[in-house]
């Protein structure tokens, strides 16, 4: 799967990846999911992006990391894995945590995407600086998020 995958083009991957995680967020917006953190943030006037901002940001991400995958699978298979495994954490989200409903899978989820898209960034960062950064946002954008997510559960 990962020599078919290096094979597409950047626009290719952001494309495939687009249908992915569009699919993953019509079903969120068809179910009407808004999560624990949005119900609670509306029982407060503590602030908290909107479902619909959340996917957006996503969909960002996702290209940025379909965009860094190309570059990097051309030059380096082993580091390439990586993204791969990056990508299913970040999409998956809504599944293991039971459409966003479990405060704790959350939490764990959201650990484990902060250091594993860390982890990927600093593989990256000898080599490929600007596929390092794209890819870091992605650790950066859920700390904000789980902190704010700390608020609103403080």
């Amino acid at each position: 799967m990962l020599k078919k995958l290096a094979k597409l083009n950047a626009l290719q991957l952001i494309l495939l990846a687009f249908l992915i995680t569009g699919l993953i967020n019509i079903s969120i917006a068809y179910f009407e999911i808004s999560g624990l953190s949005n119900i609670r943030s509306e029982q407060t006037d503590i602030f908290f992006p909107s479902s619909k901002v959340i996917g957006t940001v996503w969909m960002l991400l996702i290209a940025g990391l379909s965009y860094s995958f190309s570059v990097v699978a051309k030059k380096n298979e082993s580091i390439a894995k990586h993204f791969i495994f990056l990508f299913l954490i970040c999409v998956t989200y809504p599944f293991y945590t039971m459409g966003f409903s479990s405060l704790i899978s959350m939490i764990l989820g959201n650990l484990v995407t902060i250091f594993y898209g860390s982890f990927v960034g600093g593989l990256l960062y000898a080599s490929f600086k600007t596929q390092s950064f794209v890819v870091s946002l992605i650790p950066i954008w859920v700390v904000f998020v789980t902190l704010l997510m700390f608020r609103i559960y403080s």
